[in-house]
C-alpha cells in the first residue's frame, strides 16, 4: 500500500509518489485552456514617451491595433522592454532595432493590427512622430503570475525588444 503524504505548501493530501503541479511559466494547461480575456482602447502613443501596458497576468496571446485615423500614416512601435524602443548600434556603427512597426495604412511592414503569441507582464508602445498615434491592446491571459517572467534577459538587448 503506498501510504499518504502531504503537499507542504497547501497541506493538500496525495499518495506518495504524485507530483504537485502548480501553475508556473512551464505548465502546458494554462496555455491550452481558453485565455482570460483583457482589453484596453484609446492608448496614446506620444513621440519620445512610452505608454506601458501591464497586464494582471502573464499573457498567451497579444493583439495591438493601430486605431489613428486621418489620411497620413501614424506608425507605432511595439516593444518588449523599455529600451526596445530606440536604434541600438554595435561598436562597428550598424543599427540595430528591437521594436516592430505597426502602421494604420496600407504603407509598409505592418498595416493596422499584429498578434504575437508571447508570454510577457508588459509591452511598450511608442512612436517617434507627431501626431500621436493611437491603439487598443487585446489579451488572452492565463492565470500564472507575473513573478514567473522577470529578469534581466527583459532589458532589451539579445534581440529583446
Amino acid at each position: 500500500m503506498v501510504g499518504k503524504v502531504s503537499n507542504i505548501t497547501t497541506g493538500a493530501q496525495a499518495y506518495a509518489g504524485m507530483t504537485y503541479l502548480r501553475r508556473g511559466i512551464g505548465h502546458v494547461g494554462s496555455y491550452q485552456s481558453s485565455g482570460i480575456p483583457y482589453l484596453t482602447s484609446s492608448l496614446e502613443c506620444a513621440r519620445g514617451e512610452h505608454t506601458t501596458v501591464t497586464f494582471p497576468t502573464i499573457t498567451k496571446t497579444i493583439t495591438v491595433v493601430n486605431t489613428a485615423t486621418g489620411s497620413d500614416n501614424r506608425p507605432i512601435r511595439i516593444h518588449f522592454s523599455q529600451a526596445g524602443a530606440y536604434r541600438n548600434y554595435t561598436e562597428d556603427g550598424v543599427g540595430r532595432q528591437n521594436y516592430i512597426v505597426l502602421n494604420n495604412e496600407g504603407s509598409g511592414a505592418l498595416n493596422g493590427s499584429v498578434t504575437f503569441d508571447a508570454r510577457v507582464g508588459e509591452i511598450y508602445l511608442s512612436s517617434d512622430i507627431t501626431p500621436a498615434g493611437t491603439a487598443s491592446v487585446y489579451a488572452a491571459l492565463t492565470p500564472i503570475p507575473k513573478d514567473d517572467v522577470s529578469g534581466s534577459y527583459w532589458s532589451g538587448s539579445s534581440g529583446i525588444g
